[in-house]
This record gives structure tokens, C-alpha cells and sequence, in this order.
């Protein structure tokens, strides 16, 4: 985060990515998406927990909020981040001052009761089937901790409406390598001066749509080796570009 902030405060005029912390970010935002829609609800409405607040964590927080979710919640190993901690680092204090706005201060699994949607970037096996059945109805679970998620298919499999995974084996694979290749492509095919919040939005957005009308509750994301993805992704990046004025190349479509 510090080094981000520093290369990024010197306006270096390069575009600089961390692919854990945007990459995992935009590829979690599709997810949550098109998993609410699967649900019949919309991330506006949504009550989110989300678990880690390590880099993808961080990222995935500021994302939610920039993207308008209804409630995000964060919680690390201490419990829930709220304004009243004293133990935060500067980006946490961020998250705390932009995200529970009712001051909760459980930990995870007592956030969990009657949210809309999890998403684990921690560690494995936190959170039960009990803890799944707790939340709203339909729930998506994006159980992402590596190499064991959060909580496992199985366990998951008659709780949750929608789940996803970092595993290739499991269904809905989530994962950096979703957006950060065509965020890559966009950004230099412009040569853009910075890859800011709006390009990885709309990276987001694409990657959401590149499922089509074959979204479902087991494809709420495509495959990292869809042959459409990462110039789906490369187009929306580069056109948020050129809006925005980032861009010092005009690319003919």
C-alpha cells in the first residue's frame, strides 16, 4: 500500500498496477454482481461482508464502495473494522471511516447474520455451513482464502445460492489473472498516463458481461482462458481511458 501511494503521489506518468490489490478487486466485483443478480438482488441493496484485509481485501473495500454497495462490513483477525479501533493503519482507518456505518463490532461469523453476500480473503476454514445459513436468503459465498477457502464447496453446497473460489477445480474461479491481463492491454494500447478506480470499474463491468446469457449460479465468472476475455476487458479499460483523458494515443477500433 505505502509503495503504491508513493509512486503514485509522485505522478510518475506510467501506469502502475498491483495485481493482487485492483486485479482481485474487479474480478471479486464481477462476481458479487452477476452472484446478486443470480439471487434477484443488486449490489446497491446488498448487505457484503468481507473477511481479510490484506491487500485484496483492502482493494476489494474501496472497490465495493466506489461501485455503491448498500452495506459493506470488514472484518480482519480483531473483528469487525469500525471507527472506534484504535489498532489501524491508515488504509484500514479508511475502510473504518467509509464502511459500517452502524459501528457493528462482531467478528465475522456474528457480521454474517443476515447479510446478502461473503467474501473470504483470509484464511481457511473460518466460517460453517451454520454460519452460511445464518445470512439472508440466496446467498452468494466467495471463499477465496489460498490454497483452502474460507469454507469449502462441500460444506457450502446446500446453503449457498452461489460460490465461488481461488480453486481451479471449483466452479465460479476467482482470481487476479481475470482482469489484470486485459487492464494491461487496454492501458498500453493507449498509453495511458495511470490505471485509476474508474478503468478497473470498468474492467469489472466487462468481465461481469463477457458470461452473457449464460450466466448462471455455477458462471458468474468466465474462464481465465476465455478467447473473448482479455480484449473484452482491454476495450473497456482503453475507452475509460480516452474518457478520462489518461490516454495519449487514440486507438482505432
Amino acid at each position: 500500500f505505502e509503495l503504491l501511494r508513493e509512486f503514485r503521489s509522485r505522478k510518475l506518468g506510467i501506469p502502475i498496477l498491483h495485481d493482487d490489490q485492483e486485479g482481485t478487486a474487479a474480478a471479486v466485483l464481477a462476481a458479487l454482481s452477476n452472484g446478486l443478480r443470480c439471487s434477484g438482488k443488486t449490489i446497491e441493496d446488498s448487505t457484503i461482508v468481507v473477511s481479510g484485509l490484506g491487500a485484496g481485501g483492502m482493494s476489494t473495500a474501496r472497490i465495493l464502495v466506489a461501485a455503491g454497495a448498500g452495506t459493506v462490513l470488514v472484518a480482519d483477525s480483531e473483528g469487525a473494522i469500525h471507527t472506534g479501533r484504535s489498532d489501524l493503519s491508515e488504509d484500514a482507518a479508511w475502510v473504518a471511516e467509509n464502511t459500517n456505518p452502524d459501528g457493528r463490532t462482531d467478528d465475522v461469523r456474528g457480521l454474517l447474520a443476515g447479510a446478502d453476500a461473503f467474501v473470504g480473503l483470509s484464511a481457511p476454514g473460518i466460517i460453517s455451513a451454520d454460519d452460511v445459513r445464518a445470512m439472508a436468503a440466496d446467498p452468494v459465498v466467495l471463499a477465496m482464502a489460498w490454497p483452502e477457502p474460507e469454507i469449502s464447496i462441500t460444506e457450502a453446497a446446500d446453503v449457498a445460492a452461489v460460490y465461488g473460489s481461488g480453486r481451479p477445480e471449483d466452479p465460479n474461479q476467482i482470481t487476479s489473472s481475470l482482469a489484470y491481463p486485459g487492464i494491461w492491454k487496454g492501458v498500453l494500447s493507449c498509453r495511458a498516463q495511470r490505471i485509476d478506480q474508474q478503468m478497473v470499474l470498468a474492467a469489472s463491468r466487462a468481465i461481469a458481461s463477457s458470461c452473457g446469457t449464460a450466466m448462471c449460479s455455477d458462471y458468474v465468472v468466465p474462464s481465465v482462458l476465455s478467447d473473448e476475455l482479455v480484449d473484452r476487458v482491454a476495450d473497456a479499460v482503453r475507452t475509460t481511458a480516452e474518457q478520462t483523458g489518461s490516454a495519449r494515443a487514440m486507438v482505432a477500433v
